[in-house]
């Protein structure tokens, strides 16, 4: 993999909507593009859809829902990064609780 370029949205299906159609239209062969939020990941696939270039980029997109979902099972999108904040919050605490009693770090 290549990183070409980089872009930021403004945190919107629009904005990720008109930053993958520059994508598309940059004639750079690009033929992926990995999103780092929900809704980019949801304006992308959109797009890629309605530009018919569905199966010529992949889509590795980020968060879960239905709709993300969907576009999975349809193919539109190859797969998703998702947290889990609730395992993340649960895994924290317990890491601090264990270096308080001593059992992951001592300080010199």
């Amino acid at each position: 993999m290549k990183v070409v370029k980089y872009y930021t949205s403004k945190m919107g299906i629009l904005s990720a909507e008109e930053i993958t159609q520059k994508i598309i239209d940059s004639n750079e062969g690009i033929n992926a593009i990995f999103t780092i939020s929900s809704a980019d990941t949801l304006g992308a696939a959109q797009l890629i859809v309605d530009r018919n270039m569905v199966g010529k980029i992949t889509l590795v997109g980020y968060g879960i829902s239905e709709e993300i979902t969907r576009y999975i099972e349809k193919e539109i999108i190859y797969g998703t990064v998702a947290s889990d904040p609730y395992n993340m919050g649960y895994e924290s605490i317990k890491a601090l609780v264990e270096i308080k009693e001593g059992k992951i770090f001592r300080p010199l």
